[in-house]
Order: structure tokens, then sequence, then C-alpha cells
């Protein structure tokens, strides 16, 4: 509900969950504090989207530009869950194309920036963690690949 009310930018939604988002924005700020030094050097992050396919032609012509998004991001360590899980079945809709970000992470820069990131404490070494972003988060677009239909 959360993400689709950011998305479409639905005031009363937002509205309803803003104690909910001043919280969670406040603990993976905490959770960020804690986890800097256990975090390691670089890693990567994968993110999966469905793009409609206006939207996708639309960040094509962005390349080498900025991307934002408007709310929390989940990711996950594990390629392979991200790409099967939606990367994959938003392909197979004709009027979308699914995405997978891969987002590289420098915990040098990230922790002296203001876009805080979490991860579940008990699982930081794991190739399957989850990492949480707050909101707001701007990254450079490169193409690298694409899979044809």
């Amino acid at each position: 509900m959360l993400n689709r009310g950011l998305r479409q930018m639905d005031v009363d939604i937002i509205l309803k969950m803003g104690f909910f988002i001043r919280h969670l924005h406040q603990h993976i700020t905490e959770l960020h504090r804690e986890q800097q030094g256990n975090m390691p050097t670089n890693f990567q992050v994968f993110r999966r989207q469905g793009l409609s396919m206006e939207d996708f032609e639309k960040m094509k012509k962005t390349k080498g530009g900025l991307m934002s998004f408007n709310n929390f991001l989940s990711t996950s360590r594990n390629r392979e869950i991200s790409f099967k899980n939606f990367a994959r079945p938003a392909a197979l809709n004709t009027n979308s194309v699914g995405i997978l970000f891969v987002m590289n992470i420098y915990t040098g820069i990230s922790t002296k920036s203001s876009t805080p990131f979490a991860a579940r404490p008990a699982a930081l070494n794991t190739n399957s963690v989850g990492i949480l972003f707050v909101m707001n988060i701007d990254t450079a677009i490169c193409t690298k690949s694409s899979t044809p239909r």
C-alpha cells in the first residue's frame, strides 16, 4: 500500500501512512549507523522493476543521466532471485519491460552520503540478504546489456 501511494503520489495514502514512513526512515537510519563497520567495502545489489514501454523508452534516452526512486527501495544481493521473481515475469507482459537494475554500492562514499541503507542485522555476510534504502535515491544510468523478448 505504501509503495503504491508513493508511486502514484496519492496524498491520502501518504498522509495516512505518514507515521509509518517516518518511523521506517528513522529505523533504517539507526541501523545504517550500527552496521557501517560491518558492511563490505564494495558490493552489488539488484532491484527488479517492471516498466511500461513508454517509461522504458524515456529511460533509454537518459542513458548517462540520473534516475530517481521516490519510494523505499528494496534490493537483494542475490541477482538470480531478483531476476526470476520479477524482471523475467514482467518481460512476459507485452505492454511492459522487465528491468534488472544492478547497483554498485561503495560504502566509503555512501556512509558519508545522506542516503542511509540497512541490511537485516543477522544476515550481513550472506548473499541472500536484502538491503533497504530510504526514499529519494538518485542513481546513474548505464545500460550494459539487454535481453530480447
